[in-house]
């Protein structure tokens, strides 16, 4: 599901969302570490990407393109507890 002001093609949708498995693994196996992540970001020059695993439901998993210039510790502890606020149904 997405909620965006943009309209992001399904290519770039499905992109994120391998982005997403590659950095937190998927299945509950690991792709790059020796256990999966719970959280995951990629930041460049003209965005950051924040990837996060809910932590009582592993399968949902909230993505966040966000611009560059942000306080990131204050968004990812706000994502994480409206991540949290959708896996428990709120």
């Amino acid at each position: 599901m997405t909620d965006s002001h943009s309209n992001l093609r399904r290519e770039a949708l499905d992109a994120l969302c391998e982005e997403a498995a590659l950095l937190l693994g998927a299945n509950g196996k690991p792709a790059l570490a020796d256990k999966p992540s719970g959280m995951a970001s990629v930041a460049s020059t003209s965005q950051l990407r924040v990837f996060l695993r809910a932590e009582h439901e592993p399968n949902d998993v909230l993505c966040c393109i966000c611009g560059p210039k942000m306080d990131a510790d204050k968004f990812v502890a706000d994502a994480c507890a409206c991540l949290d606020r959708i896996s428990s149904g709120e």
